[in-house]
């Protein structure tokens, strides 16, 4: 079988078409056990990214196959950054599967997701996706702990200009 995105042997798993007969979702299961083996590190950024490859995994399961065959390509090329060291790429490496996720669950892609995954390094995602993404979580944490979120709360920006 070929290498998926031209990685070169050895890397990868085998082709897209491999990994769509097996519905149960070879390179979307494959992804997670790559996301898991970085979660042995302990750190947070590396079981964050375990945990939301492993909801990836199990929403590829129901997903309509139209969805199935992209999401399966993302997770695969997140699972190849599940052992990245630098802090900075953890975070958007997070970021990415967590709008991996919520495309799925959603059933409709966004940017970057609306298009298949670039060869060579990931871009960082867009700063108004990052950011919006940053902000739904905090909301979901907000509710988690009982705290109805605000409208008025503060919104922290990351731009160096006022």
């Amino acid at each position: 079988t070929m290498a998926v995105g031209g990685d070169g042997p050895g890397k990868g798993t085998a082709s897209g078409h491999d990994a769509l007969a097996n519905p149960s979702g070879g390179a979307a299961s494959a992804a997670a056990s790559a996301a898991a083996g970085a979660a042995t590190s302990g750190s947070p950024l590396d079981i964050e990214f375990a945990s939301t490859m492993r909801r990836v995994e199990a929403a590829l399961r129901g997903a309509p196959r139209h969805m199935r065959i992209r999401g399966e390509q993302w997770a695969q090329r997140l699972g190849l950054l599940a052992c990245v060291r630098q802090p900075l790429f953890r975070k958007d490496r997070n970021l990415h599967a967590e709008l991996l996720l919520q495309c799925i669950e959603e059933g409709k892609w966004t940017e970057p997701l609306d298009r298949h995954p670039p060869e060579g390094p990931l871009p960082c995602l867009p700063r108004h996706v990052a950011c919006a993404l940053r902000r739904q979580r905090h909301e979901r944490l907000d509710v988690a702990r009982g705290r109805a979120p605000r409208d008025d709360a503060p919104v922290k920006h990351d731009q160096a200009s006022p």
